[in-house]
C-alpha cells in the first residue's frame, strides 16, 4: 500500500470526452463537453499507465511474471486509447470539423507511437 503513496504524480493523463448535444449528436473530444451538452463518458488513460510502468520498471522485487502482466495491461490501455482516438477522428471527419480532425489525428499518432514503443 505504501508503494502507491510513493508514486510520483507527474504523469500526463489523456482524457477523451464523449459528449451528446441536445439535438442528439455525439462527439469525441479532448476538452470537456460544452455547456448544454451531456458528458456520456470520459476515458482517462495516462495516470494508470504511469503507475503500471512505475511498478514494472522501478521495483526489483517485482517478478518477471508481474512485469509481463503489467506490460500487457499497459498495451491494452494504449490500444484502448488508440481505438477511442480513431473513433474521435472518424466522428470529426463525419462532422467536417477540421480543428477536431487535427486534434484527433494527433491523439491517434501519440497512441500509435506508444504501442510501437512498447512492441505491443
Amino acid at each position: 500500500m505504501l508503494l502507491w503513496l510513493t508514486f510520483p504524480m507527474s504523469a500526463q493523463a489523456q482524457t477523451i470526452y464523449q459528449c451528446r448535444t441536445p439535438a442528439g449528436k455525439v462527439t469525441l473530444q479532448d476538452a470537456p463537453c460544452a455547456e448544454g451538452q451531456v458528458t456520456e463518458r470520459a476515458v482517462v488513460s495516462g495516470q494508470q499507465i504511469a503507475k503500471e510502468r512505475y511498478l514494472r520498471d522501478s521495483h526489483p522485487h517485482v517478478t518477471p511474471q508481474i512485469k509481463s502482466a503489467l506490460h500487457s495491461m499497459e498495451c491494452r490501455a494504449h490500444k484502448q486509447s488508440y481505438d477511442s482516438a480513431r473513433k474521435w477522428a472518424d466522428s470529426a471527419v463525419r462532422g467536417k470539423d477540421v480543428r477536431q480532425m487535427e486534434r484527433a489525428n494527433a491523439a491517434v499518432h501519440r497512441a500509435g507511437q506508444k504501442i510501437a514503443e512498447l512492441g505491443c
